[in-house]
């Protein structure tokens, strides 16, 4: 439906968001870590076979 294509064309609608970037608040309760190595959580692939032409 059209309402269903402008849901998607306009992507994720954040309601905590106003405009301004600058009134993001970092959450109380989150303590996240200074790295995190993607590999180890098991969501990087492997590479694929990149053969130049």
């Amino acid at each position: 439906s059209d309402e269903e294509i402008e849901k998607f064309l306009k992507g994720f609608n954040d309601p905590g968001y106003h405009g301004n970037s600058s009134h993001w608040i970092k959450a109380s309760n989150a303590d996240p870590p200074d790295a995190v190595d993607w590999r180890d959580e098991g969501l990087v692939t492997k590479v694929k076979d990149q053969v130049s032409v």
